[in-house]
């Protein structure tokens, strides 16, 4: 059954405008204030794909002159169309559409590239985050058992003191009982639970003291871990916020790589006799290059603004 209509898209424009400061924040992504060599080799990559947006949005604005020229060739051809010589004229274009295919699947594969090595990125941020919580978690369950050992070490060894000042109380005042019975032995008792007590509490405090220091020492690491989590987290919304922009990019070129396979696969079935050559068809095809010409232009003039 030869096909009569054929759906031709026609690729829209894009609004480019605001990408100016991400494409300059990500071409000079900041360093990482914080000693962390992982935290500084995953920033180091993200300033390369900056680097590489800027590049490849510079290389596809000068091939964007040559695009538009190759597009107003062809249209010229096909209003040239009519259904008779439909053939003898698609032909002519077809060497112009073809290359116009390879330049912008070159270009969209780019940004397509950039968009993964971002997403990779975003994932080894995100395992070294998760990695990095893992630590602060062991560590603040250290902290917690450190502080928990402290008060029962120094409460421990006040009560072993006053344990030992009793024993040693009960023992002196046998033995002054067995020598002197007369001699109350009673005040005694007391200074030596009281001088055990009191030499408990100073080595508990001793213990416990050298336990705080442990925890504040843990305390501090884990400062540097939530430190260096907020930062990854923060990193990560930028480079989200760039990926979205790189997709901007990667849609257009997609869009005009749709466009121009429609067209192909047209001209091959037309040629195959399986499509009708109207002058709807025709006219269908006029305007989805047209709008293509037009999309480019648009294309060429919002990127310029942000790439000089």
């Amino acid at each position: 059954m030869i096909q009569d209509k054929w759906n031709f898209l026609s690729p829209t424009n894009f609004d480019l405008k605001g990408v100016e400061a991400t494409l300059q924040r990500f071409a000079n992504y900041p360093a990482s204030t914080i000693k962390d060599e992982i935290l500084s080799r995953l920033v180091y990559d993200i300033g390369i794909q900056g680097r590489a947006f800027r590049t490849l949005t510079q290389a596809s604005s000068s091939q964007c002159a040559n695009l538009t020229r190759s597009t107003a060739d062809i249209i010229v051809n096909f209003e040239k169309i009519k259904t008779s010589e439909f053939i003898s004229y698609s032909t002519k274009s077809e060497l112009t559409i073809s290359e116009i295919l390879k330049e912008c699947n070159l270009i969209r594969k780019g940004y397509k590239d950039i968009s993964h090595n971002l997403t990779r990125i975003s994932n080894d941020f995100q395992t070294y985050k998760s990695n990095l919580q893992k630590e602060q978690y062991t560590l603040e369950q250290e902290v917690s058992n450190i502080k928990y050992r402290s008060k029962s070490e120094k409460i421990g060894a006040i009560k072993m003191g006053v344990t030992i000042g009793f024993g040693i109380g009960s023992f002196s005042n046998a033995t002054l009982y067995a020598i002197a019975p007369q001699l109350d032995g009673g005040l005694t008792l007391i200074a030596t639970i009281i001088t055990g007590g009191v030499l408990g509490w100073y080595y508990g405090g001793k213990l416990s003291s050298n336990l705080n220091q442990e925890a504040i020492l843990k305390e501090n690491e884990i400062g540097k871990l939530r430190k260096s989590t907020d930062y990854i987290e923060h990193v990560m919304k930028d480079v989200k916020f760039f990926d979205d922009k790189v997709g901007l990019f990667e849609i257009f070129w997609a869009r005009q790589i749709d466009h121009i396979s429609v067209t192909q696969q047209f001209i091959n079935n037309a040629k195959k006799g399986n499509v009708e050559i109207n002058n709807f068809n025709v006219q269908s095809l006029l305007a989805s290059w047209t709008h293509a010409k037009t999309a480019l232009a648009s294309y060429q003039a919002n990127v310029k603004a942000i790439i000089t």
